[in-house]
């Protein structure tokens, strides 16, 4: 691990958890490129059933221009391939943009990066329809996840369901939220189910991530005064599947959409 941290990039989060993380679970495949005796690369595949997703794809600052992030990043297709994946995704930062773009990526939308975002009178006061998630709700939860995304995450909202929200009335699930996982998952199919559920989450996080699609989103951050302070690309590989990107009001996480 001490050479993973000399990887470490200055302006992302610490990298040493979700290699702990990776190197434990059953669906991700770490790799690692090796210069001699030194560490020169890392990067995951993360399996989703017939999905992947790139994660941390990382190439040592004095090993670059070698063409060393094309052999990785092909690497990890050829995993997903391996396992029978169809699809591969991942979010590009500027610097890792025309590799992907060159081994066949397409950008199918970007993510809007909010921070800092501080909690004042306008989000104190929560809806009621909000409640805490039961094992009832299980199956809604899931597909709800399912049809905004596209793909089955399942193995990784089983482990935080317990200890989320949903919104909704009358027995009808409209959105819910697990903070816990990632960076706070919120799914909406409903705009007030969505903007409440992100209201609720800034009174504690502060922070946002959701896809540029999502414009209620977007329209409430812009409406209190806020604008992004960056942006990154999702990319695609292979098929295209069908998406609803605008019911995400934030993210898991860079490497798992």
């Amino acid at each position: 691990m001490v050479e993973l941290q000399e990887l470490q990039p200055a302006d992302w989060g610490n990298i040493l958890p979700h290699f702990e993380f990776y190197i434990r679970s059953p669906f991700c495949f770490p790799v690692k490129l090796l210069s001699a005796t030194q560490l020169v690369g890392v990067g995951t595949a993360i399996i989703h059933r017939d999905v992947a997703w790139l994660g941390h794809i990382i190439i040592r600052t004095e090993s670059r221009g070698r063409g060393l992030g094309h052999l990785l990043t092909q690497s990890l297709i050829d995993i997903a391939c391996q396992q029978k994946c169809k699809t591969v995704y991942l979010t590009a930062t500027d610097l890792g943009f025309p590799v992907y773009e060159k081994l066949g990526f397409v950008t199918e939308d970007s993510y809007l990066f909010f921070r800092d975002v501080d909690p004042d009178s306008q989000l104190e006061l929560l809806s009621a329809e909000i409640r805490p998630y039961t094992e009832d709700m299980r199956s809604k939860v899931l597909e709800m996840d399912k049809e905004a995304s596209g793909e089955d995450r399942s193995c990784h909202l089983e482990a935080h369901l317990e200890g989320g929200y949903v919104y909704g009335h009358s027995g009808k699930i409209e959105g819910f939220y697990l903070p816990s996982l990632g960076e706070g998952l919120i799914v909406a199919i409903n705009p007030l189910a969505g903007t409440e559920l992100l209201r609720m989450h800034l009174k504690s996080m502060h922070k946002a991530v959701f896809p540029s699609t999502n414009t209620v989103a977007t329209g409430l951050l812009h409406g209190m005064g806020y604008q992004e302070w960056s942006t990154g690309r999702r990319m695609r590989w292979g098929i295209e599947r069908p998406l609803k990107l605008q019911h995400i009001y934030n993210r898991i996480a860079g490497k798992v959409g």
